[in-house]
């Protein structure tokens, strides 16, 4: 929870991010699964999150780049 606030408090206003948290559940922890999960987006085969307007960062990658 901390986590998810402080990114939430550095994302500037005029940006169109949102950053939501998620129980732990099984099998959703794949990028795909994740952004239909969230989004109902359905990222079609051979294409990237991106192509439906998503993107999936896990606290810890952004903690080593940051």
């Amino acid at each position: 929870p901390d986590a998810i606030d402080r990114l939430r408090a550095t994302i500037p206003d005029d940006l169109d991010i949102e950053v939501i948290g998620l129980t732990v559940k099984y099998p959703q922890g794949a990028e795909k699964m994740l952004i239909k999960a969230v989004t109902g987006r359905e990222v079609p085969s051979g294409k990237l999150p991106m192509h439906v307007g998503a993107v999936v960062q896990n606290v810890g990658s952004i903690a080593a780049i940051a």
